[in-house]
């Protein structure tokens, strides 16, 4: 079994390996992308991703936030989330997944279009 840091995440040598176990995660990737348009409170999330459950998003929003990535603020009755420092490092990664993931999904989509015209 791989031994794990304090905040719960499986050591490795590989810094590649240490960041795609932190937002390699679905939904942890998901949230960071809404944070990186603004802050964000607990309903606007699931009004963006509703086929997240609450218990998931709660769940990886105190993940995300004990890994240093977020910060949760309270405004009066209500919580909002926002990227900590640490986040916004990230925001070069998240603009290159952006980018790689644009020219994918077009080179797909002309491939999927190329095959349905067999």
């Amino acid at each position: 079994m791989q031994e794990k840091d304090e905040k719960g995440v499986k050591k490795c040598d590989c810094p590649i390996d240490g960041v795609a176990q932190i937002i390699g995660s679905k939904w942890n990737i998901v949230i960071l992308r809404d944070l990186f348009l603004g802050k964000k409170h607990f309903n606007e999330f699931r009004k963006a991703n509703p086929e997240i459950s609450n218990k998931v998003l709660a769940q990886k929003l105190r993940e995300l936030e004990s890994l240093g990535l977020i910060i949760k603020k309270h405004e009066g009755d209500k919580s909002c989330y926002e990227l900590s420092e640490d986040g916004k490092e990230l925001k070069p990664v998240m603009q290159t997944m952006a980018e790689f993931g644009k020219r994918y999904c077009d080179k797909l989509t002309h491939y999927q279009d190329l095959i349905s015209k067999l």
